[in-house]
């Protein structure tokens, strides 16, 4: 690091030296336009490359890689364009391949094809959309999928048990665009501009999204373990705590998110102090269930863990708003 005093010219400028060696590892020379970008913290952000981002980043894979995880890998790391090549014909089974895994990615659609070349762009720019929107929408998809969850075991409906799992999809989707809309704001100063974002906030946001993909997880194991247990007799005093339960983890994990969207510490808390309560429920489920000796008692227990795990992350994610 080096530190540059502040210099005063002409009565009311003010300039600052640049470091000779940045200047020449960036090709830069007298009058070449620089950017400067004033952030929410307070920081400026100097950018000789501003207008490389009208320029589509692309990356090239070899189908013969493991391909799918690979475009994943780069429509995550924010690349435009991904163009998958094969020096022979690209068989039936990779091209589904291929089209079942852009079904994961937001906005991802085919561009060009041939027999050798599958040319996939992203469609959607990362900064269409504030990131706080989409993990508020990742988190309206999650919270219900666990309220569903939990629903289903109380009413014993194996089919809307069904329909959380199928729900974790769209989660995943979304998180996969939260993630590329973060590494995207990192690397680029223009975009991080555009989102009205600092660094530490993208480092909360991947962070919290990343708790929400969880709770999202742990509702489609309840969901799992409802099906499971297949309409088998569960004593109502458990079925009635573990409702409880369930609420309570909703209520802190919706206190923690708006918390940190809002920079509000009172309602983080607010959601840890509940988050004590909810460990409390647990230890009483848990030995009830134990006591009562019940058949059902692994399953039962699997969910009261993943609702204690909701808690947790729930926990998590207020911890950031400090």
């Amino acid at each position: 690091m080096e530190v540059r005093r502040l210099q005063k010219t002409g009565g009311s400028t003010f300039f600052v030296s640049l470091p000779k060696q940045w200047i020449k590892s960036m090709g830069l020379k007298q009058g070449d336009p620089l950017a400067i970008y004033v952030i929410k913290d307070g920081r400026l952000i100097l950018d000789p490359r501003y207008g490389e981002h009208e320029q589509p980043r692309v990356a090239v894979i070899d189908v013969e890689q493991d391909f799918s995880r690979e475009v994943i890998a780069k429509y995550l790391y924010g690349y435009d364009i991904i163009e998958i090549r094969s020096k022979e014909r690209i068989s039936r089974e990779d091209r589904k391949t291929i089209k079942n895994t852009i079904q994961r990615l937001i906005g991802v659609e085919i561009i060009e094809e041939n027999s050798r070349k599958i040319v996939l762009q992203c469609l959607i720019s990362p900064t269409s959309l504030p990131i706080d929107k989409s993990l508020k929408r990742m988190y309206l998809i999650a919270t219900k999928m666990q309220e569903d969850s939990t629903t289903a075991l109380i009413e014993n409906d194996i089919e809307l048990a069904e329909t959380v799992i199928h729900r974790d999809e769209e989660v995943d989707r979304l998180y996969f665009l939260v993630v590329r809309q973060i590494r995207s704001a990192l690397q680029n100063p223009y975009i991080a501009r555009k989102l009205e974002t600092t660094q530490l906030e993208c480092l909360d946001y991947r962070i919290a999204a990343k708790n929400i993909e969880s709770i999202a997880d742990c509702a489609v194991i309840i969901a799992e373990k409802v099906i499971a247990l297949n309409g088998a007799k569960i004593p109502q005093d458990i079925l009635e705590q573990i409702q409880e339960l369930s609420n309570m983890a909703q209520k802190i994990h919706k206190s923690a998110l708006s918390a940190l969207l809002k920079k509000n510490t009172q309602l983080a808390v607010e959601a840890l102090d509940c988050k004590q309560e909810a460990v409390k429920i647990v230890e009483e489920l848990n030995t009830k269930i134990i006591k009562q000796q019940l058949n059902t008692a692994i399953h039962l227990n699997t969910i009261v863990d993943a609702l204690n795990k909701i808690v947790t992350y729930a926990g998590d994610i207020a911890d950031l708003a400090f």
